[in-house]
């Protein structure tokens, strides 16, 4: 008869497995958490359960709570595709509606696969003819997927002053489109919803779309062109950001696909 350790184990290691399917690597997750390669070669062979401890760190950067780690493989599916509900006084906290909540507390599971870090290049609507590029993160934080944007330059076209960007937000994946909505948390604050996808669809590392800035006060809204290029999940970010810069838009400090792509027009329909 098996021991409930020992189920216990297998579970994990089917539902782990199952868990790092939606990653780029498992190196890249034992690098984000803090585990030891070996380590997690055992769990995910079911011949060793990790800490109470080290499963609150699995299950917090799965999204998921720790029991339903060791569920039966079926149930963990089920849980996976559900998550993550959030205890009720919080929820009501967020003061946000239902339907939005739950886009951006539930992501699609494809989301996991877009995690880490990126270049992004945008038509500039302060400095036309221009496109900016800054640094972008994507991370899990319990059942949220948070973004952060930083853009450090040394002179910006109209002044020749340094000029320091951040943003802060949030990402959701719905229907294949990766969607992320920011807000400026220097200066004048601006709110932002960029819609994104792969340029193939096997192909994540470039991501394009659309970005919409509305605003708080002072200039009108517009719509640019965007495009993401991964950076990894571990890139050596200070030099990222040292890359950050705004260029003519026709530098060939720009890859020429992302020219392309910047070039495309903004489609509207009335």
């Amino acid at each position: 008869m098996t021991s409930p350790r020992v189920r216990q184990a297998t579970a994990l290691a089917a539902n782990l497995r199952f868990a790092c399917s939606h990653l780029p690597s498992v190196s890249a997750m034992c690098r984000d958490v803090g585990f030891n390669r070996q380590q997690v070669n055992k769990y995910l062979s079911g011949h060793s359960l990790p800490s109470a401890f080290n499963l609150r760190r699995l299950a917090g950067y799965f999204g998921v709570q720790p029991e339903d780690m060791i569920l039966p493989p079926d149930r963990f599916s089920e849980v996976w595709r559900e998550r993550v509900d959030l205890p009720a006084a919080t929820v009501e906290g967020l003061q946000i509606p239902g339907p939005l909540r739950k886009a951006l507390t539930r992501p699609e599971s494809s989301i996991e696969r877009f995690l880490g870090f990126y270049h992004c290049y945008i038509n500039s609507g302060s400095w036309p003819g221009h496109v900016i590029r800054y640094v972008m993160s994507l991370r899990r934080v319990g059942p949220w997927v948070v973004t952060k944007s930083l853009g450090r330059y040394r002179s910006e076209p109209e002044t020749g002053l340094p000029y320091l960007m951040k943003c802060e937000g949030m990402a959701t994946m719905q229907a294949d489109l990766l969607t992320i909505i920011e807000q400026q948390s220097l200066g004048p604050g601006t709110l932002s919803a960029t819609m994104l996808q792969p340029t193939y669809r096997s192909d994540i590392g470039m991501l394009t779309g659309v970005c919409a800035d509305t605003p708080l006060r002072g200039r009108s809204p517009c719509a640019s062109r965007i495009v993401l290029r991964s950076l990894g999940r571990g890139p050596e970010l200070r030099a990222a950001v040292e890359q950050c810069a705004v260029l003519p838009a026709g530098s060939n400090s720009i890859d020429r696909r992302i020219r392309r792509l910047l070039a495309e027009p903004v489609e509207t329909r009335g």
